[in-house]
């Protein structure tokens, strides 16, 4: 993978521009990649340095908002009544918009999905990546990343890997059923990197697929953790339960 997407993909992890999901697999990742963690390590230095020349300045500035403040605090108590009104009214949507989501599956699964990045197989975006199903896959050509997993998967069926990106892709696909049946031989499989994920996906796909029972038995599984799958999971029941 080039420096310039490592850059790219460390900026947006020190700067917590990413999402559960993908801050989970960028973590996987450099436990197991020393060379990540090196160029991550230097990449943190960097940004703290940033952080502590702005914070000094921002203390210098934070003095004369105070007083700013002050000086706002009448006529923000004049527009409280106004304020509390308002909440009431949001309030009062938000109820109501939650509770559909409660009542939609599609919804739920659509407030939860996030793609998995590829941490299988790093690239070189090299020619030679160029017919890769991973390279594909991180393009966002599915359809054609999904055969290169099947060829994958009919060389070796224990091939966990191809299995879970095959899954996803099928997923991105919106087929859901071959979805289900491709991550549900990864999460039977021994424990390994794919099988917390897969278990997370398996759910996302049956609450899709509308089958809230099944999806059940997965998020429960999860609930177990602490982990960033524990605490979706726990959200998840609540809503469905």
């Amino acid at each position: 993978m080039a420096n310039i997407e490592l850059d790219e993909r460390i900026e947006q992890y020190l700067l917590n521009n990413m999402g559960d999901i993908e801050r989970q697999a960028f973590e996987d990742e450099l436990n197991s990649d020393p060379e990540l963690k090196k160029l991550f390590e230097k990449k943190q230095l960097l940004i703290n340095g940033i952080r502590a020349g702005f914070n000094s300045e921002f203390k210098s500035k934070l003095k004369i908002e105070d007083q700013r403040r002050k000086h706002m605090v009448k006529i923000r108590r004049i527009r409280f009544i106004s304020g509390i009104a308002a909440i009431l009214v949001i309030g009062i949507f938000s109820t109501f918009f939650l509770n559909s989501i409660n009542q939609n599956p599609i919804k739920i699964y659509e407030e939860y999905y996030q793609p998995y990045p590829n941490i299988s197989t790093p690239l070189s975006r090299s020619d030679e990546n160029g017919n890769s199903p991973y390279y594909q896959y991180e393009k966002g050509d599915f359809q054609t990343a999904l055969i290169g997993f099947q060829a994958l998967i009919k060389d070796n069926s224990d091939d966990e890997s191809a299995l879970f990106y095959a899954a996803l892709s099928y997923m991105e696909l919106s087929e859901f059923n071959n979805a289900i049946e491709y991550l549900k031989k990864v999460t039977t499989k021994n424990q390994s990197k794919f099988t917390q994920p897969a278990t997370w996906y398996l759910s996302l796909a049956y609450i899709h697929s509308n089958n809230p029972d099944l999806a059940t038995v997965y998020l429960t599984i999860l609930a177990e953790g602490n982990d960033v799958y524990g605490k979706s999971a726990k959200k998840i029941l609540k809503k469905i339960d």
